[in-house]
């Protein structure tokens, strides 16, 4: 077996190794942020459609008043 094929063939072999190892990696670390971030992001959400709500009643308010 000639050298030139096993060194042609170590380069797409070693990135696939890295590519599945770093995709192993990254799924592990998100789990738990990523439960964090839904958390926050419904916080913020509740926290926007408040708002939305006492800008919908001013703005009725001073319809109103005018």
């Amino acid at each position: 077996m000639d050298l030139a094929y096993l060194a042609l063939l170590a380069c797409p072999i070693m990135m696939v190794i890295m590519v599945i190892a770093i995709m192993k990696m990254s799924g592990n670390n998100n789990s738990s942020s990523k439960t964090n971030q839904d958390k926050e992001l419904k916080e913020n959400l509740n926290t926007l459609v408040q708002q939305n709500q006492a800008l919908a009643k001013e703005i009725e308010d001073l319809k109103r008043s005018r």
